[in-house]
């Protein structure tokens, strides 16, 4: 019988206390614990040093990759600011240079006036006097008066009337003569 309870995994102990407490008449009168109870010790039992030592490891295993994942994230994050940054930093430097060539360009721009300003004043200064009633060098009108003939100074087709010369021009898709000096 104690070879069948072993087989059956419960400890000598309890055989004994079995078989001296027949049907509540042993002389020790103890009783057996109807349900079977873990063994405090064997490996698969809740408090045993095996169970308590994997839990503790599984458990340390969780916290390490827990705290992997967190240090990705902030990696990850860090990336983001430090890409987001960069983004910043070339969109300030692109906008800087667009200002700056928007600048040189209105400084060209306005440089060029003045000097077509000042070529158009040296152009007026240096003709001679127009008779009364004749337009000024660098006029521009949209029709020649009349009695004008063409004629060729210089290897230049000018319209001449009487002591006034016109080169014909374009003013956008508009014909215009401008007074000129030969």
């Amino acid at each position: 019988m104690k070879t069948i309870l072993k087989t059956l995994g419960i400890g000598v102990a309890s055989a004994v206390l079995w078989a001296l407490d027949a049907p509540g008449e042993g002389p020790l009168r103890l009783q057996l614990i109807p349900n079977a109870q873990a063994i405090v010790g064997r490996p698969a039992t809740p408090v045993s040093y095996a169970g308590v030592a994997r839990r503790s490891a599984y458990r340390e295993t969780e916290a390490v990759r827990t705290a992997e994942v967190a240090r990705t994230a902030e990696v990850a994050r860090t990336a983001e600011v430090a890409r987001t940054a960069e983004v910043a930093r070339a969109a300030e430097v692109t906008t800087a240079a667009a200002a700056a060539t928007t600048a040189a360009v209105a400084t060209t721009a306005v440089m060029a006036n003045q000097a077509n300003a000042a070529a158009a004043a040296a152009a007026r200064s240096a003709a001679p006097p127009a008779s009364p009633g004749a337009p000024a060098v660098g006029t521009i009108v949209t029709s020649l008066p009349p009695g004008c003939g063409q004629t060729s100074l210089n290897g230049v087709e000018y319209q001449r009337c009487g002591s006034t010369y016109y080169r014909a021009a374009f003013n956008g898709p508009n014909l215009v003569y401008v007074v000129q000096q030969p």
